[in-house]
């Protein structure tokens, strides 16, 4: 087992998508949490970012030419505005290490907000189906 995905009341993801909705009549944003955790007591992880598999992403860190936006953030607790204009769209967010040498840490949940931004006029599922992706390099406890 490696790092694992985790739902917001800490239930292993076993196939079903996180899903956030959003009126693409009115526009708006959506915001969920989810967690991280390391599913093997031989291995620590460090060099973690979580970002968007986003074919068309543009400079701008927006999904094409729609205006939708995705953002990431870590902590516990819901970001505050402030906080979420700090962050631009498509940026990866990098995680701190999971473990050390010394140690596997298997028990901690890390957490990390997604948050989709949809502009009012938006089609119906044009942000359907996107992967979140997980990058790590694993390192074995002891070496």
């Amino acid at each position: 087992m490696a790092l694992q995905f985790y739902d917001e009341t800490q239930t292993l993801f076993s196939g079903s998508p996180l899903r956030a909705v959003v009126n693409g009549h009115i526009g708006g944003s959506a915001e969920k949490k989810f967690y991280i955790k390391n599913g093997d007591n031989t291995k620590y992880y460090t060099d973690i970012t979580v970002g968007l598999v986003i074919d068309s992403l543009d400079a701008a860190g927006e999904l094409g030419a729609s205006g939708i936006s995705v953002k990431f953030l870590y902590g516990e607790q819901r970001p505050t505005e402030a906080e979420w204009d700090v962050v631009l769209s498509g940026d990866d967010l990098a995680l701190a290490d999971i473990g050390t040498t010394s140690a596997a840490d298997i028990s901690t949940y890390h957490p990390v907000w997604i948050r989709i931004y949809v502009p009012g006029n938006t089609p119906a599922n044009i942000f359907d189906s996107k992967t979140i992706r997980l990058t790590a390099f694993p390192r074995s406890v002891g070496a």
